[in-house]
């Protein structure tokens, strides 16, 4: 294998692991949802709180009573749980490559600037690809969210009557505020992993 093609699948890998890893962490953290619970809601806030770990739960891919829904619902819920579990494996994939080819071009081929320069390449993409999602997403977040769905979810069944439950449950403001967090925590991994390989590059080429 080339330097060349392992410096290509290091900067593929650091892309993909960069962009996949804050969504996942993000999107099953339970406290940004409790922000949102609504007390027009038919029932307690105990109640949207069992509904919203119940969706998390089937879209982390275990099997629980889905019920509450319609089959409409679950039928996207089902699409969603396919896609992180295209997103779970992607991050490990990703994560697995790097911790093999890094070390191994480091240590073994001792060939610093073949074994961070790609990790700084892939992060500075990363956060070119957040910074510009943030600028255009304060200003017409709702655009993004469509284009979102109709890009990952063509099939269609991803749109629902206002006083649906996932809707109740997951208003607009959910997925902004999620976007936000995603897009923060991409731009800072992104952001201190391009500082932490710029300055290594330059102390190890200072120092040869």
């Amino acid at each position: 294998m080339t330097n060349k093609i392992v410096g290509v699948l290091i900067t593929l890998a650091t892309i993909v692991f960069l962009l996949f890893t804050p969504v996942l962490t993000t999107m099953f953290s339970n406290n940004l949802y409790q922000q949102f619970y609504s007390d027009d809601f038919p029932t307690t806030k105990a109640d949207q709180e069992f509904l919203t770990e119940l969706v998390l739960e089937y879209i982390r891919g275990i099997d629980v009573s889905m019920i509450p829904f319609t089959s409409e619902e679950v039928a996207h819920l089902q699409d969603v749980r396919s896609l992180v579990g295209i997103g779970e494996e992607l991050v490990v994939v990703s994560g697995l490559i790097l911790l093999i080819f890094i070390p191994l071009t480091w240590w073994r081929k001792r060939n610093y600037k073949l074994a961070l320069k790609p990790v700084f390449v892939g992060s500075i993409i990363v956060f070119v690809i957040a910074l510009t999602i943030a600028i255009i997403g304060y200003f017409a977040f709702e655009s993004i969210f469509i284009v979102f769905h109709k890009i990952f979810f063509p099939q269609g069944g991803w749109q629902f009557a206002s006083n649906s439950l996932l809707i109740i449950l997951f208003p607009i403001n959910v997925f902004s505020t999620l976007a936000e967090r995603i897009v923060f925590i991409t731009l800072g991994m992104s952001g201190a992993l391009s500082l932490l390989t710029w300055f290594s590059l330059y102390r190890l080429r200072s120092n040869n």
